[in-house]
């Protein structure tokens, strides 16, 4: 199992407040959804308090498994980015990156422009 230590991120902001960072359980390997999804490492996760760092390779990423979390990282685009590097664990080229761009890899006010055509339809408050 992958272990996070105490110490800052690969890459982190220092001169931004940073959540506390744990000790993470590994979700990254492929082999641990050969029989479905590991929902006790993601229960262990949101067991444990503050925003775990999951190391991955020579960075890592925030693993943001709660809905409180999720709320508070959508609302700070300053610390948290979709942007950066989207959301994949692996690198691309940049032209690979722009290619692939979806709603989920954007932030705000990009995000919002995308979002705002599908809202009414996709949250239930009217549409057809």
């Amino acid at each position: 199992m992958a272990i996070a230590t105490d110490a800052d991120p690969p890459g982190a902001d220092t001169s931004a407040p940073a959540p506390a960072v744990n000790r993470t359980p590994d979700v990254t390997s492929p082999g641990l959804y050969l029989d479905g999804i590991p929902h006790d490492r993601f229960t262990e996760m949101r067991a444990t308090p503050g925003l775990p760092w999951h190391p991955y390779g020579a960075d890592g990423f925030w693993a943001v498994t709660r809905h409180d979390d999720v709320r508070e990282v959508s609302r700070n685009p300053g610390v948290f980015s979709s942007g950066m590097g989207h959301t994949n664990l692996w690198d691309l080229e940049a032209d690979a990156l722009e290619a692939r761009r979806s709603i989920i890899d954007t932030d705000t006010p990009e995000h919002t422009d995308h979002r705002t055509p599908t809202h009414r339809i996709t949250t239930g408050c009217g549409g057809s």
